[in-house]
């Protein structure tokens, strides 16, 4: 499974229904987006997929495993609780 295939039509509608996380989905999108992502087609700043089967493996126990909508809101309200240090 691809980086790529993180974003879903549900994660980004569950994003836009809390608009007090835009800031947060937005600096996290930047803090996680893997290196020189601009120079890779097609150029979508997504975190790289090393990194995302780790995540997925230590989250989940399965780096094949699938985050849902509520667990990406889970993850942005606990990076928006951490206030300046959190993403």
């Amino acid at each position: 499974m691809s980086a790529r295939s993180l974003v879903t039509a549900a994660s980004v509608a569950a994003v836009l229904r809390h608009p007090t996380l835009w800031g947060t989905a937005a600096r996290a999108v930047v803090r996680l987006a893997a290196r020189g992502w601009w120079r890779r087609w097609p150029p979508v700043p997504m975190p790289d997929p090393a990194y995302v089967e780790w995540r997925r493996q230590t989250a989940y126990g399965d780096p094949e495993a699938r985050a849902g909508a509520d667990d990406l809101v889970s993850y942005l309200e606990f990076c928006r609780s951490l206030g300046r240090s959190g993403a």
